[in-house]
């Protein structure tokens, strides 16, 4: 394109695709699609180009049970992959089907979506992740799973019923989930619990970990692993002198 505000689509099939597709969509407020499909063999190559704010990407997986991975700016799904370049916001929807959905590094993107939409969805984080603007949501399945997997450095985190906030870096804002699991890794961790709406299990890992939990709306289990590990449960938690009535579900330690 030479500008405008553009709609493309991309609906590839059948087995004699080149081995590589460019969408160009240059000036302009672009909006960009690339639906997902089972079998074909190419890559993609989706590039916004100007401006540097609002250019969005939706990727649309299939109705079987998809495995979408997204690793810095590439995504692949079997055989396929899409690469994205001046993309300001990315959207990747799994439609219908027990689909995995994972997202590392830096996609180049202040705003990603990852939506499990339709039946038990896995959806996957793993640091580090660069994005202003973190959001995932299991969608209308009775029993999503969200893992979502720090690194080895020492991390602040902070986690309720719609959130996982990891100081410097990019919070995950999550809805529509049964189980959330939180892997800390081996660092020396603090992790403050305010709030939880989904099963959730929490794991520090190796070092010299602090935990305090202050409420919590549903089961949640602390395993601190090794190293020499400090639980602390209150409402005014480290601190002495709370009280436990926010402690509104099993807590298992």
């Amino acid at each position: 394109s030479n500008g405008g505000a553009d709609g493309v689509t991309v609906n590839p099939s059948g087995s004699n695709l080149p081995s590589t597709i460019e969408i160009n969509s240059g000036d302009g407020d672009d909006a960009l699609a690339v639906n997902l499909a089972a079998g074909v063999t190419t890559t993609i190559v989706v590039d916004g180009g100007a401006p540097s704010a609002s250019d969005s990407l939706t990727v649309n997986g299939t109705a079987g049970n998809d495995v979408i991975n997204i690793n810095g700016s590439q995504l692949t799904y079997g055989s396929m992959a899409v690469t994205l370049k001046g993309i300001e916001s990315l959207s990747v929807k799994g439609g219908a089907g027990a689909d995995q959905i994972t997202l590392s590094g830096n996609p180049g993107s202040a705003t990603v979506e990852l939506l499990g939409e339709g039946d038990n969805d896995t959806i996957g984080v793993t640091y580090p992740v660069t994005a202003n603007n973190l959001v995932v949501n299991g969608g209308a399945g009775s029993n999503n799973q969200l893992n979502v997997t720090l690194t080895s450095a020492d991390e602040t985190v902070a986690v309720d019923g719609d959130s996982i906030d990891v100081t410097g870096t990019s919070a995950v804002q999550y809805s529509n989930f049964a189980t959330v699991t939180l892997n800390t890794g081996s660092g020396t961790d603090n992790v403050s619990v305010t709030g939880t709406t989904a099963t959730t299990q929490i794991n520090t890992g190796f070092g010299n970990d602090t935990i305090n939990i202050k409420a919590i709306g549903a089961a949640t289990t602390v395993n601190a692993g090794s190293g020499n590990d400090i639980i602390n449960v209150g409402s005014l938690a480290p601190s002495a002198n709370g009280n436990v009535n926010g402690i509104n579900a099993l807590l298992t330690i």
